[in-house]
């Protein structure tokens, strides 16, 4: 169903090496939010991508968002109609985000678009299957201090607190 804040899409993009999700909620979906969503969360943040591979959306076929594409030297890439697991990982990931979304909204359909940062936040740090690790640690090279490692003082954390200390000057001292 439509959100409180009247979105009605989810515009979900993975990155193949790392299965890292990116995913935000759109009230319609027009070559501007994607050229906007390539842009502004994958371009700014991770670099440019050689290949985009979509669906035949006509927002993803139209003129505009392959200038948009060529421009930036990227090259696109459509799989075949009616047959999604060409894909690759985005119908694997729509289903896991959907499931998660489903079970953290059950008493408020509607607020679906405000659950979708924290379905983001355990999808991107639980271990894919194949890869034994998860999506946050390849992209950033360690894993991500969770609530849990704040509550119970872990041993990871303080060593990662004193190396940030190092960071302003202060030695790190690790074990």
């Amino acid at each position: 169903p439509p959100s409180s804040k009247n979105h009605k899409y989810i515009l979900v993009a993975i990155d193949y090496f790392t299965k890292w999700v990116k995913a935000i909620p759109l009230k319609e979906v027009e070559q501007k939010d994607i050229i906007d969503f390539v842009e502004d969360h994958i371009i700014t943040r991770f670099g440019i991508p050689q290949t985009i591979t979509t669906d035949q959306g006509t927002v993803f076929t139209g003129r505009k968002f392959a200038q948009y594409a060529q421009s930036r030297g990227i090259k696109l890439i459509t799989s075949t109609p009616y047959y999604v697991q060409a894909n690759g990982q985005v119908e694997p990931a729509n289903k896991v985000v959907i499931g998660l979304i489903k079970k953290h909204i059950s008493n408020r359909p509607q607020s679906w678009h405000e659950t979708l940062v924290q379905i983001l936040w355990a999808y991107r740090n639980s271990p894919r299957d194949a890869m034994k690790t998860t999506p946050y640690k390849l992209v950033y090279g360690h894993d991500a201090i969770l609530p849990l490692d704040i509550n119970l003082q872990s041993i990871r954390v303080k060593n990662r607190m004193i190396c940030l200390l190092n960071t302003i000057g202060i030695q790190c001292m690790m074990n």
